[in-house]
């Protein structure tokens, strides 16, 4: 890391408080640097998740209606993306409730 540093900071930086200050400094940047790399990770985590949680609502969604019309469970599979198993169940507890 580069530090810039006048000529009486210099002079100053033999004085231990100084030293320790300078790096208290630096640490606190660091660690600030790092929150907000921690900040943009969980963003970036929380935005994939609701986008996966919104296709699956999505798929969801789309078998209830194609149950509705009576449309066959491995056809809709095949179009929603969604496991036989878990279109039977839906079309068992009716199109009201569904966790995958």
């Amino acid at each position: 890391m580069n530090v810039k540093l006048t000529g009486l900071k210099k002079t100053r930086i033999l004085n231990s408080d100084d030293v320790f200050g300078i790096m208290q400094k630096m640490l606190h940047r660091e660690n600030k640097i790092d929150s907000q790399k921690d900040q943009e990770r969980g963003k970036k985590e929380g935005k994939k998740e609701g986008e996966e949680r919104g296709k699956k609502e999505r798929e969801i969604e789309m078998a209830k209606g194609m149950l509705l019309k009576g449309i066959n469970i491995n056809d809709i599979a095949d179009i929603s993306g969604l496991s036989k198993a878990q279109i039977t169940k839906l079309s068992k507890t009716g199109t009201s409730s569904f966790n995958c």
